[in-house]
């Protein structure tokens, strides 16, 4: 049957639309999310604007929202660059994606692990050390995937293009994430 995919994610997972003021989103047709369900993927859009790492309290609350989830579903996890852009350091921030994924799976979710796309200068990236926290955050989940044997998306090598704001994909850049992670998604 049809791959169920619920995606746990931020603004790029949402599809939020830089060139709007008000928080609106890519049409269907352009977000990624959008372009896996025109590919026969059963998807469960969970992406909302802002969205950090789940402290330890929440994690109930993302049990709750994945109670239809059944055997052969997967979960996909992109969470972190809202840690960064909100000044975590990338070893934080790996430790808060671990806990959450141990939960996850503690609970017999079958996880993949986003690594999100690197930040780069732009409206809302002023600094330098963003851009840098950001790389080093993207290595760090690398290990931690390898190290726990959890499958990942890799988007480093996609070639994600992300627009003025230095952090939101572009139309270009969700038809690119959407080919990389259905890539991945074939060989599992």
């Amino acid at each position: 049957g049809m791959k169920r995919l619920y995606c746990i994610g931020d603004s790029n997972t949402y599809g939020y639309d830089p060139r709007s003021y008000l928080g609106s989103r890519y049409p269907e047709s352009v977000r990624w999310t959008g372009i896996l369900k025109q590919n026969g993927y059963d998807i469960i859009n969970l992406g909302a604007n802002g969205t950090c790492i789940p402290e330890k309290r929440d994690f109930p609350y993302y049990r709750r929202i994945l109670s239809s989830y059944k055997k052969g579903d997967l979960c996909f996890v992109m969470l972190g660059t809202n840690d960064i852009l909100q000044h975590a350091d990338a070893e934080r921030t790996t430790e808060k994606m671990k806990a959450f994924l141990e939960d996850l799976l503690s609970h017999e979710f079958s996880v993949v692990l986003g690594i999100p796309v690197i930040l780069k200068q732009g409206a809302w990236v002023p600094a330098e050390e963003l851009v840098d926290e950001s790389i080093w955050l993207t290595e760090k989940y690398f290990v931690l995937a390898k190290n726990k044997g959890i499958p990942m998306a890799d988007s480093r090598p996609w070639k994600v293009d992300l627009c003025f704001d230095g952090v939101h994909f572009t139309p270009e850049g969700h038809s690119a994430f959407a080919k990389g992670l259905m890539s991945v998604l074939e060989k599992l």
